[in-house]
């Protein structure tokens, strides 16, 4: 795996004007004035372009290798309304239009959820940032004089923000591609209110797992450091298992999140912890067949507020719900 660090600006075109390739650059429009939040170019690398989800027999995702010039640009805009889902598809038609054509795209569980994600080349925290519950990824090709050219773009929100990043190998031009605002309006079916998805009542907690399948259990709370659950018999617990027994032909994933206090790894085995003890209640309190509840991680990675106050740390420190067909 490359390991993609941020370079200055000044560095980055110094070391594009020495590539070799020089191609048509692949430029994107966003629906909102974007900001260009990290950039590297890497003169040649060996790059494995993800076509198809992550693989638990083997522990890894497909991918072709690709060994040529590379452009990693990751962009933040304000996501107005638009989905994860909305923002991804119009950058699909973009790339279409420009040639490409698609190798595999995936959103979030259906890629592999926090496997993929940490099987693949992302930027980290806070250039780009992913959530596990809603992310897409698109990897595309385009051949010109008979040579391959591929695009991975990996697309999330963030609050009010949407992140894109672009990894591109091959047809790297000497100028950064541009990103520019789209002068096309979102159309009502691309818009979605996602700003909540907090557990609400229990009659209200159906609809919004119908609509966007998750939320965050809000009536479960952590201390710092610890997996132990504020309350075994919380009422969103006992929304969902209803919710689970209306639809038996669903399954839903527990993901633990937690601050950014301590390391990366203990906070990774702490959010695991709190999810499983999440699913522990569910089916010990509630009688949720086991079978039909799994329990990831996420760590310090996916924060829904900012750690740098106590208010919002107690945010981050959460389990939410994700509701997924039962295989």
């Amino acid at each position: 795996m490359i390991d993609l660090k941020v370079t200055s600006l000044a560095a980055v075109t110094a070391l594009a004007t020495s590539l070799a390739a020089h191609a048509e650059t692949t430029a994107l429009e966003f629906p909102a004035a974007p900001t260009l939040v990290a950039e590297e170019t890497i003169e040649r690398a060996a790059f494995a372009v993800p076509n198809g989800p992550f693989n638990a027999e083997t522990g890894d995702v497909e991918a072709i290798t690709a060994i040529d010039g590379m452009a990693v640009r990751a962009w933040r805009f304000p996501a107005g309304g638009m989905t994860t889902g909305a923002v991804a598809s119009d950058l699909v038609t973009q790339l279409s239009g420009q040639g490409f054509e698609v190798l595999f795209q995936c959103e979030s569980w259906d890629c592999g959820g926090f496997d993929f994600r940490y099987a693949i080349d992302v930027l980290p925290e806070p250039d780009m940032h992913v959530d596990l519950g809603d992310f897409q990824f698109i990897s595309a090709r385009r051949v010109s004089d008979g040579k391959p050219e591929y695009i991975c773009l990996v697309v999330s929100r963030g609050g009010e923000f949407a992140y894109v990043q672009m990894t591109h190998v091959g047809g790297i031009s000497d100028t950064p591609a541009p990103a520019v605002l789209s002068t096309k309006s979102a159309t009502p079916a691309e818009v979605d209110d996602i700003a909540d998805v907090s557990a609400p009542a229990s009659g209200d907690l159906a609809a919004l797992l119908d609509t966007k399948g998750r939320l965050v259990l809000e009536d479960i709370h952590f201390a710092t450091g610890s997996s132990e659950l504020s309350e075994r018999k919380a009422p969103s617990l006992a929304a969902l298992a209803d919710y689970l027994r209306a639809h038996p032909d669903l399954r839903v994933v527990l993901v633990g999140h937690t601050d950014a206090e301590g390391s990366r790894a203990a906070n990774l085995a702490i959010s695991r912890r709190r999810a499983a003890a999440v699913a522990d209640a569910l089916v010990g309190e509630f009688g949720v067949p086991a079978a039909r509840i799994a329990a990831e991680g996420a760590g310090y990675l996916a924060p829904r507020s900012s750690n740098l106050t106590p208010e919002g740390r107690a945010l981050n420190r959460r389990v939410e719900a994700v509701v997924l067909p039962l295989d």
